[in-house]
């Protein structure tokens, strides 16, 4: 069964798609320095996701480190922290893995592959084909501590607020991985690599970004002042993309990127993104394509533009009227950092798949069709976690403030992302009957929402 399982995923991994994931994290001027980040996940298996929520002095349950070696911490830790996070994978671990002795199939482990903390700490999991190896446990390490490589979402969630303070825990914690889960790491790297093809990015509620990744199979922590990420090529590769497409672009004599010259001359200037270089008004193209290189320039570029300039809630012909419709517009009951919500939303539908279309840029049928299967914000700052999934376009909200911690009596809960009767519209068939001046609609145009 399990030789079948595995010759299944790997079917289906190596059908041509991989994951497309894409995150961001954006400090908004436009609303008083609001701290969101977000991300797109996407795949063409959903690997039985659901939502985990984990209180204060909750068991967590540690894997080992080495075949029959305990992290360096225990069997479990206590979460110092409550956290909410995506899990995945309970289903296909517990298929993996016949020994129900193992720490793998406790309620209590969590793979965590999104998540927000009540400090405002975040956590994700993204695809890295480069991820070849992952050192294992050395008892000769200066680092003292380790723990396996898929605690780690958890175990920072669970311990830490910021990224400084992660950073610094890191520099003595070895992330290794243990043999006894290679089976998982096959299933997970398209069977090309014995462990899980992976990388995780860190952001918290100052704005700061950290990633861990690893190089010929070494871990390497390393800030990430762009703030933004994706996947291949490892970090500094997609900052060298990065950087060459600016240099490209401003050492141009005209000010202009070559490709947008040409699309000009054709009388073309759709998709092309402006700006200001001094006086005198540039241009430059926004990379099109889905892989990894292109959404990580392209979403540090959109990142770049939603500075230049705020939304405005006001009409720029009617001063005295407001802009019902403007992402500025805020609307009673609507998040405290709309703006910032709305505008990081915006850059992150630039890297949401299309149907048909897989994070190589390629189009046609696979035979297995890549899918953004989740969507999330997180508000930093009034600690609140969004997200939608592929299947509805409503977001859902976990408000940290809203949490009914102490029902949990101390205990990991966990629930599905969707449910078959989660409304997917609202219906406004019959709203003539409030009319345009019906009960408070006129304030909507001339005092505004909010």
């Amino acid at each position: 069964m399990r030789a079948a399982l595995l010759a299944l995923v790997a079917a289906v991994l190596l059908s041509g798609a991989a994951d497309a994931c894409t995150e961001i994290i954006y400090k908004d001027k436009c609303s008083n320095n609001a701290v969101i980040s977000g991300r797109t996940l996407s795949f063409p298996v959903s690997l039985t996701p659901v939502m985990s929520w984990v209180p204060k002095d909750a068991p967590l349950t540690m894997l080992n480190i080495a075949p029959n070696t305990p992290s360096t911490f225990g069997r479990t830790i206590k979460a110092g922290i409550p956290f909410v996070c995506t899990t995945h994978a309970r289903a296909e671990l517990a298929l993996l893995f016949k020994d129900k002795s193992d720490p793998i199939h406790a309620k209590d482990f969590l793979w965590c592959v999104d998540g927000m903390n009540q400090a405002g700490l975040s956590a994700a999991v993204l695809y890295q084909s480069e991820t070849k190896a992952i050192n294992g446990y050395s008892k000769d390490s200066s680092k003292i501590d380790a723990i396996n490589f898929m605690n780690l979402g958890g175990w920072a969630l669970a311990w830490y607020s910021t990224v400084e303070q992660l950073k610094e825990a890191l520099a003595n914690t070895q992330v290794v991985w243990d043999p006894e889960y290679d089976a998982f790491g096959k299933a997970i790297s398209n069977g090309l690599a014995k462990v899980p093809t992976l990388h995780l990015v860190f952001h918290d509620s100052s704005g700061a970004s950290l990633v861990v990744q690893w190089r010929d199979g070494k871990m390497e922590v390393l800030d990430n002042p762009l703030g933004v990420f994706a996947n291949d090529p490892l970090l500094q590769d997609n900052y060298k993309h990065f950087e060459g497409y600016r240099k490209d672009m401003f050492s141009n004599p005209a000010g202009v990127h070559p490709s947008v010259k040409q699309a000009a001359s054709h009388g073309d200037s759709k998709g092309l993104l402006g700006a200001s270089k001094g006086p005198k008004p540039y241009f430059w193209s926004v990379p099109g394509d889905y892989s990894g290189p292109s959404r990580f320039t392209r979403l540090a570029l959109m990142k770049g533009a939603a500075d230049s300039e705020c939304w405005s809630a006001k009409s720029l012909l009617f001063p005295q009227l407001f802009e019902t419709l403007s992402p500025a517009y805020v609307f009673k009951g609507a998040p405290a950092a709309n703006q910032a919500m709305l505008a990081v939303m915006g850059i992150l539908n630039t890297v949401y798949l299309p149907r048909g279309v897989s994070d190589t840029g390629t189009r046609g049928p696979s035979g297995m069709p890549e899918f953004t299967l989740y969507t999330t914000i997180r508000d930093h700052d009034n600690k609140v976690f969004y997200y939608r999934t592929a299947n509805n376009p409503v977001y859902k909200a976990i408000d940290f403030n809203k949490i009914d911690w102490a029902g949990m009596k101390g205990a990991v809960q966990h629930s599905y992302m969707v449910f078959a009767e989660d409304p997917w519209f609202r219906d406004y068939s019959n709203e003539f009957k409030q009319g345009i001046w019906g009960t408070g609609s006129k304030e909507l145009v001339t005092k505004g929402g909010a």
